[in-house]
């Protein structure tokens, strides 16, 4: 058994690090890669191109354009999975009750759901409010249905928003 113990600090420097790293990748390692049960492995690899200083005239130079070092294909597919990864839509799946009865929806239970993984926060942050108060709802939305409620009758908006609703609206603010 060796023991590898360190007193100091080690400064590194990585300044340069790719230039030094620059390697190209073995054609049997590649094939090898390409052809590998494992799925990723082989779509990582699928569209790699060798250069081959073999060749002559102007397939030499077309290929010594796409020349790939180890740490350039490892780049490439970090960007590429980075892309991909921002393009995806993930699905949330909310559980409406506890006993998981079709037909019935435990509004709290579902709230509790969106809250603990971040739909309201991130629906706040896209400039809609979880929370608007009555007075400001009634006089933006007022346009939609003038009728349903008039001007010469008061309506406490305690009373009002006590009502139990059957959909929530998510208004953009100042926004109709």
């Amino acid at each position: 058994m060796v023991d590898f113990i360190l007193t100091l600090q080690v400064p590194y420097n990585i300044i340069g690090c790719l230039d030094k790293n620059n390697d190209p990748l073995n054609k049997m390692v590649v094939l090898c890669f390409q052809k590998s049960s494992n799925k990723l492995l082989a779509c990582l690899y699928e569209n790699y191109v060798d250069s081959d200083p073999k060749t002559g005239g102007k397939e030499k130079r077309k290929q010594a354009a796409s020349f790939q070092s180890v740490s350039q294909l490892q780049k490439e597919n970090l960007n590429k999975l980075m892309t991909n990864l921002r393009c995806t839509h993930f699905v949330l799946c909310l559980i409406p009750n506890e006993t998981k009865t079709p037909g019935i929806m435990d509004a709290f239970m579902v709230l509790h759901q969106l809250r603990c993984n971040g739909v309201l926060e991130g629906i706040c942050r896209k400039g809609f409010p979880n929370r608007i108060i009555y007075v400001e709802f009634k006089q933006c939305h007022r346009i939609l249905n003038p009728h349903a409620i008039p001007d010469d009758v008061f309506v406490d908006s305690r009373k009002a928003t006590e009502k139990p609703q059957p959909v929530q609206v998510w208004t953009h603010q100042g926004v109709i």
